[in-house]
């Protein structure tokens, strides 16, 4: 991160300190007694003091902000800054973090009290990221008003680094048979080496010692071993049509895209091969990441809705910002804008 200039700023106590001591300065002025004089003295040193050792603190002082891998929309995250001390001989004290500008994103400030010399520390603090899409980095606001209070000494670490923020997630609870007919895995009537039971044969040469029913074998008097049925992984299609129409509510299509970016979520930690439609188009991804990327770049399409010979990777979920009446009928599940309550 680019590091600026320091730059001041007096605090309410520097503003009444500077007047008490332009007071004094008057007074002493006017009526010519030496203590007044010395007060005068005594209170401009401490504001160049002030300076000196607010400047001392911030110099050479090293900021980086560590983000999550993963940053959802409208939700808080934990930031990490490691502040670093490279004076040789100096600590620092009393400093604070906070966003160079708080325009698009919400973010707690941190504060770190003592940072010895040749030393680190770690703060932390949360951002929340109001939408999805890309986003530059917030450059950061370091300052201290160590060790008087009377005026705060800061400078700015910019950054021209971005990130890819996700669509706002939440625990989908889909009130259908979803759980019991696509959740795990099912039974193909295929024989193999893994899966359920299938029955017990005759052991054949070649055939693994470890799948040996010995309980069997001693009974029968000859090798017997195991056969399995191999499992069938069921997949579903995850359809997300936006409506691009120039009536279309814009808040109506960020629940529809955190919805199916949900459902992304909620399926592959279930373990069910998902596939994901954009528009009728589908994405080239299998990773959930890359799934999650292309949701959270996705704009409505100027194409029709009526998607014609789509040739379906396996049962279609279909989300939409459209009513349902312009939603397809034969697939496993729709998800309409009219039936976004049951599922947020």
């Amino acid at each position: 991160m680019k590091k600026n200039q320091y730059r001041i700023e007096l605090t309410r106590v520097g503003y009444l300190f500077i007047a008490l001591c332009l007071g004094i300065g008057i007074a002493a002025l006017n009526t010519g007694n030496n203590l007044l004089y010395l007060t005068f003295g005594m209170m401009l040193s401490f504001i160049i003091l002030s300076g000196i050792l607010s400047q001392n603190t911030l110099y050479e002082i090293y900021l980086t902000p560590r983000f999550p891998k993963r940053i959802y929309a409208k939700t808080p995250l934990a930031v990490r800054y490691l502040i670093e001390n490279k004076k040789n001989y100096f600590p620092s004290y009393a400093i604070n973090v906070f966003p160079a500008t708080s325009d698009s994103i919400s973010m707690d400030g941190a504060f770190v009290l003592k940072i010895p010399p040749r030393g680190s520390q770690e703060a932390l603090s949360r951002i929340i990221f109001p939408k999805r899409g890309h986003h530059p980095l917030p450059g950061f606001r370091v300052e201290t008003s160590y060790p008087f209070g009377f005026l705060k000494k800061f400078m700015i670490q910019s950054s021209k680094e971005e990130t890819l923020v996700y669509p706002s997630v939440f625990p989908i609870q889909p009130k259908t048979g979803l759980e019991n007919q696509y959740l795990g895995e099912l039974l193909s009537g295929q024989r193999g080496e893994s899966g359920n039971p299938y029955g017990i044969r005759q052991f054949v040469f070649g055939d693994p010692y470890r799948y040996i029913h010995w309980k069997s074998s001693a009974k029968k008097g000859e090798l017997r071993i195991k056969e399995f049925e191999n499992e069938k992984r069921m997949s579903l299609e995850v359809d997300l049509r936006l409506d691009s129409s120039p009536q279309a509510d814009s808040s109506t299509r960020e629940i529809a895209i955190s919805i199916a970016a949900s459902l992304v979520i909620a399926l592959k930690k279930k373990g069910i091969d998902i596939f994901l439609r954009i528009n009728g188009s589908i994405v080239n991804a299998h990773l959930e990441d890359e799934m999650l990327s292309a949701l959270a770049l996705c704009e409505p399409s100027k194409k029709p809705f009526e998607y014609k010979n789509i040739t379906r990777q396996g049962q279609a979920i279909v989300v939409s910002d459209l009513s349902t009446k312009h939603l397809p009928s034969d697939v496993f599940l729709t998800i309409s804008r009219e039936r976004f309550a049951d599922y947020i």
